[in-house]
């Protein structure tokens, strides 16, 4: 059921990354919230934190993330956990890559960390995802 819940997250996360690749021409999406979702879908592996990508767009941490929730409705780090998840679940589904592998790719230094992250996020375990996407 968390997988459904997550799988729906995403599909709404999409129009968000969309309207973010327009925000500067159509002025709807301020240009530091649409550059920090850019930066997290780019380097998914990076250690970010609320305070590296305020220090990205030049803003304070706190303007930043009220920025960001506001516009968003939710904060830089779940958007970043949605994509690494998203991310993670299309490569079990799709690749040979190692759990390992795979969780260095996402950003996650430690498999186990990553285990129970994609764990809690999916319901399913990254091993029992890729066997039910296989």
């Amino acid at each position: 059921m968390a997988h459904l819940g997550n799988l729906l997250l995403l599909t709404l996360l999409e129009p968000l990354q969309e309207s973010v690749s327009g925000a500067e021409s159509s002025g709807n999406v301020p240009v530091e919230v649409s550059t920090s979702v850019q930066l997290m879908r780019d380097e998914l592996a990076r250690r970010w934190t609320v305070a590296s990508l305020a220090e990205e767009v030049g803003m304070s941490r706190s303007a930043f993330a009220s920025l960001f929730s506001e516009v968003v409705g939710k904060t830089p780090m779940t958007v970043l956990l949605d994509y690494r998840m998203q991310r993670a679940g299309d490569l079990l589904a799709r690749s040979r890559s190692s759990i390992k592998e795979i969780a260095a790719e996402v950003g996650y230094r430690s498999s186990a960390t990553f285990s129970t992250v994609f764990r809690k996020w999916s319901g399913l375990s990254p091993t029992e995802f890729r066997r039910s996407h296989s």
